[in-house]
This record gives structure tokens, sequence and C-alpha cells, in this order.
């Protein structure tokens, strides 16, 4: 009777644990993201770290030990980033030329919207209550749209559009991949997230196609599981 009821105690204390870091759980997201910029014409052009906007992520934990999760998850990611953008008319047409007859120099901040699903694995570092952890996953980035804010520098001039660029990338998905480190108390987690994309961006600028070498990005993320 005493070793059935130490195996009770054993058992439930594993069924608690588990159902412990079990669940949906919702999280937001700061962090920097850039990019590599080369023009059709050769020039290259470095983009410097920006301040995204906030992302968000719905997500479910299903635990298959006790020190491995399997994470779904559903993002709302905003990967930004602002360059210095030339502009040289004397290569254009004619009437591109007489309309716009000088050189332009501003500062765009460029912003590309995602939804993004994924899956990563969570792997606990330790069994206490606080719980250093590190992941690993694949998330696939669906484009949704650009909105992209342009000062010109001689002028003072901003003027900001958004629209959606149709092959901004081929068939308008990234591939990616997820590294984490972080820790967990109970129902609450902090962590480092980078992101490296496995694709290069394309995007249609009038006549000076750019083509985006795959971006980086690192987040810090909190989250919280009900």
């Amino acid at each position: 009777m005493k070793k059935l009821s130490i195996l009770f105690l054993l058992l439930a204390s594993t069924f608690a644990n588990a159902q412990e870091h079990k669940g949906f759980g919702v999280s937001l997201r700061t962090g920097v993201s850039n990019a590599r910029m080369e023009y059709i014409s050769g020039t290259i052009i470095e983009s410097n770290f920006e301040v995204p906007t906030l992302g968000g992520s719905i997500f479910y934990d299903f635990p298959k030990t006790s020190k491995l999760d399997i994470r779904l998850q559903l993002s709302y990611l905003d990967k930004s980033w602002k360059y210095q953008r030339q502009y040289f008319y004397s290569s254009l047409p004619e009437w591109v030329i007489n309309e716009f007859p000088q050189r332009r120099i501003g500062i765009v901040r460029e912003s590309n919207n995602f939804i993004s699903p994924e899956i990563l694995f969570k792997y606990y570092l330790s069994k206490r209550s606080f719980r250093p952890f590190i992941g690993a996953g694949f998330r696939i980035d669906i484009y949704l749209k650009t909105k992209e804010t342009f000062k010109d520098i001689d002028e003072n001039v901003i003027s900001e559009i958004s629209q959606r660029y149709s092959n901004i990338v081929r068939r308008g998905l990234i591939p990616s991949l997820t590294t984490t480190l972080g820790l967990e108390y109970k129902k609450v987690e902090l962590y480092f997230e980078f992101n490296p994309a496995l694709a290069t961006i394309t995007k249609p600028q009038g006549y000076f196609d750019i083509y985006k070498q795959p971006t980086q990005t690192l987040s810090v993320v909190a989250g919280y599981r009900f």
C-alpha cells in the first residue's frame, strides 16, 4: 500500500508539472532588423538598425517531456530598417529628367509586415521554479504590405507611402530560422530571439529595382501562458 501511495504521488507530480507548461499563451515583442540592399545598377547600401513597431504572437505549448516543449505559434511581425537613398536622374528617360531635374537625397524608413506561422522546440536547462531554456525552430513569413517614409534632406520634405508590392518576394513567402535564449517562471517568460531569413527580398522601386539580402532580426519577447 505504501509503495502504491508513493507511485501515485510521483505520477501526480509528473502530471501537475506537465500541466503547468501546457496551454495557450500570448506574447509581445520589440527589436531591431537590418538588411543589405543592392540596386540593379550595382550600388550597395547597408541599412542602419531601427526599432520596429511592436509585434505579437499567440501560441500553444505541447509538453513532450519534463524538459522539452513543442510550441506552435502564429505571429504578426514588423521588420523595419532605415537607410539613405540617392537618386541620379541623368541616366533616366528624358521625360523623367525634365520633370525631376535635380538629384534627391533622403532618409528612408521602411516597414514590412508579415503574418508568420512557426514551430519552436524549447529545451529547459533546469526543473526549478526559474527555468532557463534554449530553443530552435522554423518560421514562414507571409508578406502583407509595406509602409515607406521618405524624408528629403535638401528640402526637409516628408512623404509617406503605404502599399503592397506584388513581387516583393517570390510567391510572397520568406522562410527563416529561429533561435531563442530565455528564462521562464511559472506562466511568465522572457527571452531573446534571433531570426535570420533564408530568402532574398526583391522589391520594385520605379526604375531602381532593389534586391535585399536575407534580413536578420534580433528581438526581446515577453510571454504569458494562461
